[in-house]
């Protein structure tokens, strides 16, 4: 989950092992403000191995 200034702009289920480009919605390049901005990101892994 990707979170812009405490609102969620993205959710994915998807499996990947890359870096991978998402493409936001018009309503979350709206929550953008002038000076500071915060982006939180949450990845959780619920099955399957982990190298990292």
């Amino acid at each position: 989950m990707v979170y812009l200034n405490g609102e969620k702009i993205l959710s994915t289920e998807d499996f990947t092992v890359a870096y991978e480009k998402k493409d936001v919605s018009a309503a979350a390049k709206k929550l953008l403000r002038k000076g500071s901005n915060t982006l939180a990101v949450s990845c959780h892994q619920s099955a399957g191995g982990s190298a990292w």
